[in-house]
């Protein structure tokens, strides 16, 4: 059994070795119980902090320690950098140190809203699992990163955020809705009184924003991940 200790001396969990593959396992399962995500825990084993990668054998006490982030401005365009390239170790790496997912680069863009513009999921996948806020709105045009997927037809980026459960509804008044948009939606079933908040001249949600850009296939999956029926006037 593995027995993890918190820095007060109180144990937290006991689990079973055998149910864990390895040390980043382990703290995905700490999670729910500490609040922290697996980068910044630091698991320590006779005073030794243990690598992620490492396996879980037999009966251990485990002291669990849990970090502050680093911040910086010189940090944060590091990661906006990162995540905006796709460099997905580098991007773990940094994590770890561990620095905000949510931290803003010089633009005021977070590493999220950067990796929807390369539509690197891997990337995306990687800020959400350390906690990177799925419906923060930023950059020039005040924008979500599902808004920004979406409107770029970025499909794998925008099915990663539809995963982990962003909001479809935001409206972001950075942008506009256009006629082509609300015509694909009025094509597409969606009832009249609704277009103008989905698609208006005051902002445009996800699917405005997609519509509005004509990508039928991203629409396509934002109207079947909200269970509308009324598709099959969208020729994809």
């Amino acid at each position: 059994m593995l027995h993890i200790w918190q820095v007060s001396g109180e144990e937290l969990a006991t689990i079973p070795a055998k149910q864990l593959s390895s040390v980043k396992a382990l703290k995905r399962s700490l999670q729910h119980l500490c609040g922290f995500s697996r980068f910044r825990q630091r698991l320590l084993h006779n005073g030794s902090a243990l690598d992620d990668m490492s396996t879980l054998e037999g009966d251990a006490d485990l002291q669990l320690v849990l970090l502050p982030f680093v911040h910086g401005s010189k940090q944060a365009d590091e990661l906006a950098d990162a995540a905006g390239n796709g460099l997905v170790s580098v991007v773990e790496e940094l994590l770890q140190r561990p620095l905000n997912p949510d931290s803003v680069d010089q633009n005021g863009e977070t590493p999220l809203y950067r990796a929807c513009l390369i539509d690197s999921a891997d990337t995306a996948r990687l800020l959400l699992e350390a906690g990177a806020d799925k419906d923060l709105a930023c950059g020039q045009h005040h924008l979500t990163a599902l808004v920004v997927a979406s409107g770029l037809g970025h499909l794998d980026t925008v099915r990663v955020l539809l995963q982990a459960g962003a909001d479809q509804e935001m409206c972001c008044d950075g942008l506009c809705g256009s006629d082509q948009g609300a015509d694909l939606l009025r094509e597409a079933g969606i009832d009249e009184g609704r277009i103008e908040a989905i698609c208006g001249p005051d902002g445009v949600t996800a699917l405005g924003a997609a519509a509005s850009h004509g990508h039928l296939d991203t629409m396509r999956l934002l109207l079947e991940s909200k269970s509308y029926t009324a598709l099959q006037a969208l020729h994809v």
